[in-house]
């Protein structure tokens, strides 16, 4: 189940209009691959891309119905990094599944620069210096900085409790209590205040 916007719930001060139920489902759509991409990597004991500990166990056993819910989560489950002092990977090291992951989320990011740049910081956490990066790259420059190492990594890396309730999302109203906290111009500042609140649970991937 998508997420749709409804009237004053996804408005916020730095954003004169509520995203699209076409922007929403790129979101989800990325965020589905990337914690496909996160599961295999932690089956595989590889980097994993500053998840926090608490939650790897529960998400390398999810269940693919569990990755569905947590993809709906209206806002980036990555965050993207344009280091331009990080050099390029050559192609022969490249894995290639990773790479297509890292250019597709640059190419939906490059979009969201040029088309909304409010958007941009708001449903992928973008910085105005990434969001520079952005504008200025042109399209057939973009598979070439897909290849820089450490492109893609975890959103809110440092809140184990936002990824715990994540993976503890079993139905719509769990899905409205996150989003309520996520649609918020200050949404790390919000989850580590409820992280504070709240006392720390282990979550199971599968039931």
């Amino acid at each position: 189940m998508v997420i749709r916007p409804e009237k004053g719930l996804l408005m916020t001060p730095s954003s004169p209009r509520s995203p699209s139920t076409e922007e929403l489902e790129q979101i989800r759509s990325m965020n589905r691959l990337f914690l496909a991409h996160l599961q295999e990597r932690l089956r595989r004991r590889e980097d994993p891309l500053g998840l926090p500990e608490e939650a790897r166990e529960g998400l390398r056993d999810a269940a693919p119905e569990l990755l569905d819910c947590m993809a709906e989560f209206p806002r980036a489950v990555f965050a993207l990094s344009l280091d331009e002092g990080a050099g390029v990977m050559d192609l022969g090291a490249l894995d290639t599944a990773r790479f297509a992951l890292d250019l597709t989320v640059l190419h939906c990011a490059w979009h969201f620069s040029r088309r909304d740049v409010c958007q941009a910081r708001f449903l992928l956490g973008l910085d105005s210096r990434t969001i520079q990066r952005l504008r200025a790259l042109k399209l057939a420059e973009l598979a070439s900085a897909a290849r820089r190492p450490g492109l893609l990594g975890c959103a809110f890396a440092g809140n184990a409790w936002f990824w715990l309730e994540l993976l503890s999302m079993r139905h719509a109203e769990d899905r409205r209590r996150l989003a309520l906290i996520a649609l918020q111009p200050g949404a790390p500042g919000a989850f580590a205040r409820a992280s504070a609140a709240r006392p720390e649970r282990v979550v199971r991937g599968r039931e």
